[in-house]
């Protein structure tokens, strides 16, 4: 609870955490120095493991990315709550409360329950309180529950089988709703499913069904922390596996598309631009005639519309993945700065705002020309999903090691429906859109090797890039 509190809300939360440990340790026959002494550990080990994930891991695809499932498991899961144990176990031992001979059971038995309070419950705190995560497929997961459910209480409260070995082995029944969850659902529901099943076991093993007469509560207790921890951790990271393939053959898909898109960018905008250029030169030299001054309205609308396709051909050719680029270490603030101008008059037109909060971050290497365009795309992507009064916020800061900028709007959000295909050349909502800015941006962001997410709702969109630190 302390470690998934810490992550959700930071470590501003120490003072309630710290409580919760007293009262937690408040137990009779204890001494306050040595409730003290827990709840200080228990608030410290959870810090700890806090510090451990922030840095090492993103925390925005904790469970998501295998990488990610993979550290939190080792970070949190295992070093954190050694660390809470070593010092607790230490305590005891040193106040007289453990005897030597129960030194080795207390450390192991402290050590698993530790382990497994932060693989069941972080996972299932964090993402309960995700409010972007939906719900996958609600109907078919109720069904899956009651399955589980049903079967959980058969294996545990021994009706399948009296004897010990064959109802500790009749446990792996389970395995195959947990592959069922790992292809169907997500994160949330099998740390749900999970917390559930050991649910239904201790209920069933407290109150004396089938293995309590043959083995002790302590003997029980860690075998079930064991396997629930072990099934849970390999149906994340399995589920972690199966998300990054999806995501990879999205982004392979839209990344053929634009690359072929690119090579006829390259290929033909040349040959298209000479005779362009030719009839846009005599439409000017054609409006500039007195005779044709009665026409010069649909010259210009002409020449208007020649500019437009000259326009339509540039945004082609900045998909091209072989363009050359010119990385330099530069700073991204300094960018935004030098563009914060362009972008506010463009605001200005249209009654709108932008907000400029800049993070002091450290350099990147870029090719300014290709972000200084990402940046107009996304700001005036913005500025055209808002009302007027609306405003959108650049922000840059740093995350995990990384340099992030952010870009925020006011608007009514995306369609899930479009959220799902964004990027994709030719997609747009506009009237008069080409449905290549975003599919710039994208190439753009690759190119750079970063990466851009998107949070969106009613009250708005978010748009992340996360840009790599380069060390000095």
């Amino acid at each position: 609870l302390a470690l998934g509190v810490f992550l959700k809300y930071g470590k501003g939360m120490w003072p309630g955490i710290l409580l919760g440990g007293l009262l937690a340790y408040n137990l009779p026959g204890v001494p306050l120095w040595i409730t003290l002494a827990l709840g200080v550990s228990n608030t410290g080990s959870a810090l700890f493991g806090l510090y451990l994930i922030e840095r090492f891991c993103d925390t925005d695809n904790l469970f998501t990315q295998i990488r990610n499932a993979f550290k939190f498991t080792v970070l949190g899961g295992l070093i954190s709550p050694a660390v809470e144990m070593t010092i607790g176990v230490g305590i005891l031992y040193c106040s007289g409360m453990i005897q030597g001979r129960d030194l080795a059971f207390a450390a192991f038995s402290w050590g698993v329950a530790g382990a497994a309070g932060v693989i069941l419950v972080t996972p299932l705190l964090l993402t309960w309180l995700n409010k972007k995560e939906k719900w996958k497929r609600r109907a078919e997961f109720i069904v899956l529950l009651c399955l589980v459910i049903l079967t959980s209480h058969l294996i545990f409260s021994g009706l399948i089988s009296g004897n010990v070995i064959e109802s500790l082995t009749l446990k792996f029944i389970l395995l195959p709703y947990y592959v069922w969850l790992v292809f169907r659902f997500g994160p949330r529901e099998i740390a749900t499913t999970t917390f559930i099943v050991e649910g239904v076991a201790l209920c069933d093993m407290l109150f004396g069904f089938g293995t309590v007469a043959d083995m002790t509560i302590s003997e029980l207790l860690l075998t079930l922390e064991v396997f629930v921890s072990f099934i849970m951790v390999a149906a994340l990271v399995l589920n972690a596996m199966v998300n990054e393939r999806k995501r990879m053959i999205e982004d392979l898909a839209r990344f053929e598309k634009l690359n072929l898109i690119g090579e006829m960018a390259a290929g033909i905008a040349h040959e298209i631009r000479n005779p362009m250029t030719t009839v846009r030169g005599f439409l000017q030299m054609l409006s500039a005639g007195k005779e044709n001054a009665q026409h010069v309205e649909f010259y210009n609308l002409m020449i208007n519309e020649l500019d437009r396709a000259n326009s339509i051909i540039t945004e082609y050719l900045m998909l091209a993945r072989n363009r050359p680029m010119e990385l330099k270490k530069q700073s991204i603030d300094k960018v935004i700065k030098a563009i914060h101008p362009l972008v506010v008059a463009d605001a200005l037109n249209s009654d709108k705002v932008v907000e400029v909060i800049l993070g002091d971050v450290p350099d990147i290497y870029m090719d300014e020309r290709e972000i200084r365009q990402l940046i107009l795309n996304l700001v005036r992507n913005g500025l055209e999903a808002m009302e007027p009064g609306g405003k959108v916020t650049i922000q840059t800061y740093m995350e995990n090691n990384n340099v992030v900028v952010s870009f925020k709007d006011d608007g009514k959000g995306i369609d899930s429906r479009v959220l799902n295909n964004l990027g994709t050349p030719f997609l747009t909502t506009k009237e008069t859109g080409t449905g290549l800015g975003l599919a710039v941006s994208y190439s753009i962001v690759a190119r750079h090797d970063a990466a851009m997410k998107v949070d969106t709702s009613p009250e708005g969109t978010i748009f992340y890039v996360k840009f790599k630190k380069m060390d000095s």
